[in-house]
């Protein structure tokens, strides 16, 4: 909604230079997420993430119960979990399939991540984390995105700031606590805002010259 009532202030102040109104059911394909799947571009350019992270969440959730009914301990298998989540990012790493509307080809990004979890709690051990990040860094080798290198060197951070305890101690901070809390907020505005702020300047600057 916010991108929608951005767009609208933007097109009444400005009056050019500024993206077209979403219909009705452009809003509702991106409520419910599926706005790829029919066809609709963004209505901003970030809101493409939002799609692959509820995929990716409720795959998760699927798979996660899938391993849990299947492993005969308290925590889940190890080896399931490489296969539900370790295989699949190995193979979307290279971009081996793609289908457009859906996570297969970003699944690599948020597994590296869930990982990295799972070893900080002992649900897998550090080669396991580590085998899952060499293979995705050898497919550097064919296809060298900046998607790839961003999600590699984020779970680098990780895996450092967990051995170093600096998740506990440094950003244990107040400041830096609710510069967290804030900061998917600020994540889904910055394009709304700040292109929009850009645009100001822009059209201030053909006004005056």
């Amino acid at each position: 909604m916010a991108a929608v009532g951005g767009t609208l202030f933007s097109s009444l102040v400005l009056g050019i230079h500024t993206a077209k109104l979403p219909t009705p059911c452009c809003v509702a394909a991106h409520v419910a997420y599926i706005y790829p799947l029919l066809g609709y571009q963004p209505i901003e350019p970030v809101f493409w993430t939002l799609v692959h992270e509820v995929q990716f969440y409720l795959l998760y959730i699927i798979l996660l119960g899938l391993v849990q009914k299947m492993s005969s301990v308290d925590r889940p298998s190890p080896f399931l979990l490489f296969v539900f989540y370790g295989l699949p990012a190995i193979l979307s790493a290279p971009g081996w399939y793609h289908v457009t509307g859906l996570c297969l080809d970003t699944w690599y990004m948020f597994a590296l991540g869930v990982f990295a979890r799972w070893w900080y709690g002992g649900e897998v051990a550090f080669w396991l984390c580590g085998c899952v990040a060499a293979c995705v860094a050898a497919s550097l080798w064919t296809d060298p995105t900046p998607y790839k290198w961003a999600a590699l060197l984020t779970t680098a951070s990780l895996w450092f700031t967990i051995q170093r305890r600096i998740l506990t101690s440094w950003l244990g901070w107040g400041s830096l606590q609710y510069l967290g809390s804030i900061s998917y907020s600020l994540y889904l505005m910055h394009g709304i805002i700040g292109w929009r702020v850009l645009s100001v300047r822009y059209n201030r600057m053909l006004w005056t010259g």
